[in-house]
């Protein structure tokens, strides 16, 4: 990927995205107990989820994030609509996967007609070891969502919310992606 960067136009910006969902229920991970005590973790009756579109700029770290209700082209469309406004004069080279919300040809169509300064770079299927992005969502989902339930979708999302708003303040510092 170094030389992707080094390859792109003055005054490009190369970002690897990728979206993930986050749960109402929580995921299980280990956990601290007392000695002989299983740790209760509450849980919805009925499951019900975000999805998280996200993009690290390769350079600088920087995060730009949008949470929708689904995953489908047109959200994926609504966060590249975002990723524009957050980058207006750009060229923007979008390294991301081969996800279905990707590879449609509304996107195709849309992305020619509308922002001709976009750039989608596809990984190799199934290689999500080529995101540095993917160490994020560990990151994000241990630190969010493990072993922790939020009562409610909207505490679920302003939880997430928090987490990016302390990742741009710089006070998250256990995490590091590697460029």
């Amino acid at each position: 990927m170094d030389d992707l960067k080094v390859s792109l136009p003055p005054g490009s910006v190369l970002l690897f995205e990728d979206e993930s969902d986050v749960d109402l229920n929580p995921t299980i991970e280990k956990a601290w107990g007392l000695q002989g005590e299983q740790p209760k973790v509450l849980a919805a009756g009925q499951n019900r989820r975000r999805s998280i579109f996200v993009a690290v700029d390769y350079v600088t770290h920087a995060v730009t994030h949008l949470i929708r209700e689904r995953k489908c082209s047109a959200d994926f469309l609504a966060y590249l609509e975002h990723l524009t406004t957050v980058y207006p004069w750009q060229q923007i080279y979008l390294v991301l996967d081969n996800g279905p919300c990707h590879t449609t040809k509304l996107v195709a169509r849309t992305i020619a007609q509308r922002w001709p300064r976009l750039h989608l770079v596809f990984l190799p299927t199934y290689s999500p070891n080529l995101n540095v992005i993917e160490p994020f969502w560990r990151y994000l989902k241990r630190r969010v969502m493990a072993n922790h339930f939020h009562g409610n979708v909207e505490q679920m999302v302003a939880a997430v919310e928090r987490f990016f708003a302390e990742y741009a303040q710089g006070r998250i510092t256990a995490f590091q992606f590697a460029a």
